[in-house]
């Protein structure tokens, strides 16, 4: 936990821990159904704060930050928000070991006003970003999936390939670029021609085949591994509600 023993105080004064049972009910809650990959923890605990049932400890805490801290009401906001989730963390989180993911980047803004809240004392270190899983960008995961499935990089190897060739035989890239990616015919009077259209017409197949298939996967691995994370965000709301 990054937070200090001040800042422990801070969130025990506006009563915290008699609402913190709540709050990690409504975030598994949210999770269960509507989770998204990449969707900051933080994001999804300042909507649950806003929530009616919490404006009356929202409204203290902010108050009690900025006796500990000179900010402005959007900053106190803002800090009221970091202080829960770096407290929930721990006790809910830690269950998400595999799901639950850190990035150490954050924008200038945020990061002034976590400086802001360390030199008050209310923290030990720079809070990270907690996202559910981490969204892969398009290129890496484009790695991976060749990586994985070779004959997909071969595919499209050959497709390359195949239109460097009608390239040259039609003399000119922009009427096999045409062919391949419009599956539209080109003047081809003499038989080099007439193979180059025919070569340019199966790279377009193999490309654009090949990219559909990337592009299902994509969508398919991301709706996967949202219906486990929710999976798991349902369970440990049942073992929350059993043990009342």
């Amino acid at each position: 936990m990054a937070i200090k023993d001040k800042g422990k105080q801070v969130l025990e004064k506006a009563k915290y821990p008699e609402i913190e049972a709540q709050v990690v009910k409504k975030i598994l809650e949210h999770i269960k159904e509507q989770g998204k990959i990449g969707e900051d923890i933080e994001q999804i605990i300042g909507r649950v704060l806003h929530e009616k049932e919490f404006t009356g400890f929202l409204n203290m805490l902010e108050g009690e930050i900025k006796k500990v801290c000179k900010l402005s009401d959007v900053e106190a906001e803002d800090s009221a928000t970091i202080l829960v989730t770096e407290s929930v963390s721990p006790k809910v989180l830690g269950q998400f070991k595999n799901i639950i993911a850190e990035q150490s980047e954050q924008p200038y803004k945020k990061m002034r006003l976590l400086e802001a809240l360390q030199q008050s004392g209310i923290y030990t270190h720079m809070a990270v970003k907690k996202t559910i899983g981490r969204r892969i960008g398009y290129i890496k995961e484009l790695f991976k999936i060749f990586k994985e499935h070779r004959a997909m990089l071969y595919l499209i190897q050959t497709g390359v390939l195949m239109l460097a060739i009608a390239a040259y035989l039609l003399g000119s890239m922009y009427d096999a670029l045409t062919v391949t990616f419009t599956l539209t015919d080109v003047p081809a009077a003499t038989f080099d021609r007439k193979i180059g259209v025919i070569l340019a017409a199966m790279a377009g197949f193999l490309i654009l085949f090949t990219s559909f298939s990337l592009i299902v996967h994509h969508f398919t691995s991301s709706t996967i591994e949202e219906e486990r994370i929710r999976e798991v965000a349902g369970k440990l709301l049942e073992e929350m509600n059993n043990k009342k």
